[in-house]
């Protein structure tokens, strides 16, 4: 049986419903009980990411740049290794409609000609804003809030996207992204001859601008060893390939879509 490109990155989706392929076999979607997606592509373009970025800040610049006058706004981006490959990670708050925010946490496994981007995207639900209120509150106790003369205010070392409030805030979008992006890295399984493909030039693995990365992620490993392919065989190393055959002609803007975009 011929394989798909999908069938050659493998990584945890045990309880999910799916997967759903989609777009000639270049798109699988799975839904987790709590409603959030998770979806794999295959982008059969070069990378539009810079080949040149010699740090996290690099990527940094980048998004922001990308993401200028959308009303989207970064959490973090930058280099990780995830299970000893190199990839790009993101997270990205996107506005919704009528309000609150979706975090949209993206990986990026680039080659020289193509790449994988797997993307879990978690909405806001029910009363939005709970949690960014609560810890205005807590910095107006703290005399952390300066009031200025047109009305406006800032905060001091205001990040309300922190990890350190995931724990206390386990339901809100941001949480609920960075669990399953770990589980995404921590599972993740490239069939050796993908790895093999010629690659995309990154900087050596960095601590991402919220702390995190460098190392290998080994958060869900144990559902490794059992990573399998959409119909339930184990992985195989792909027969040589040409990317073009999956081709996404869409160019930037379909790619910038297929990161940051919301279905």
């Amino acid at each position: 049986m011929t394989m798909s490109p999908l069938d050659w990155v493998r990584f945890d989706t045990a309880g999910y419903e799916g997967p759903h392929v989609q777009e000639e076999d270049r798109v699988a979607a799975w839904v987790t009980p709590e409603g959030d997606e998770v979806r794999i592509f295959f982008v059969g373009m070069k990378p539009n990411l810079p080949a040149d970025a010699k740090s996290d800040a690099d990527f940094v610049a980048f998004y922001e740049e990308m993401l200028k006058g959308s009303g989207s706004r970064l959490v973090v981006a930058g280099v990780i290794s995830a299970r000893g490959v190199r990839a790009v990670r993101s997270i990205v708050s996107v506005p919704q409609e009528p309000s609150g925010r979706t975090y949209v946490a993206s990986l990026i496994i680039p080659f020289r000609d193509f790449s994988y981007v797997l993307k879990c995207q978690c909405p806001e639900r029910g009363i939005t804003g709970m949690k960014e209120a609560l810890l205005v509150d807590r910095s107006l106790a703290a005399g952390e809030v300066t009031f200025l003369d047109d009305g406006s205010y800032t905060i001091k070392d205001w990040m309300p996207d922190d990890p350190r409030h995931d724990a206390e805030f386990p339901d809100h979008p941001v949480a609920r992204v960075r669990r399953l992006m770990d589980r995404v890295v921590g599972s993740l399984v490239v069939v050796e001859g993908v790895k093999a493909m010629p690659g995309f030039p990154l900087p050596g693995d960095g601590v991402g601008v919220d702390g995190s990365g460098g190392e290998d992620s080994r958060a869900g490993s144990e559902a490794v060893g059992s990573a399998q392919g959409r119909d339930g065989e184990a992985a195989k190393a792909p027969e040589p390939f040409d990317s073009g055959r999956a081709s996404d002609t869409t160019g930037r803007k379909g790619w910038v879509s297929r990161l940051f975009g919301r279905r």
